[in-house]
């Protein structure tokens, strides 16, 4: 498969993970250890309890929700930023 048939925007949008995961790893380095290699997880988490704290308490306290909610958040980020430069080199 040919990674340049692939559209910029999903290119982006996957990318953007290992991205997230070195920074984070880099942070702790830097920070021995103080700051958690999951730091990527903490604004999206907000976000979702948040949004879903006052109609969903149960679903919002899910894990697993909560963590697929950040990847589909990141994802988003990657997407959008893939789709804008692509509309900018245009």
């Amino acid at each position: 498969m040919d990674i340049k048939k692939l559209p910029n925007w999903l290119i982006s949008g996957i990318m953007v993970f290992p991205v997230l995961i070195v920074l984070g790893i880099i942070l702790f380095v830097l920070s021995f250890g103080k700051i958690s290699v999951l730091i990527w997880l903490i604004i999206p988490s907000i976000f979702f309890e948040e949004i879903f704290e006052t109609c969903c308490y149960t679903f919002s306290n899910s894990y697993i929700m909560n963590l697929l909610f950040a990847l589909i958040f990141w994802f988003a980020i990657g997407s959008t930023l893939g789709w804008v430069t692509e509309r900018i080199k245009k």
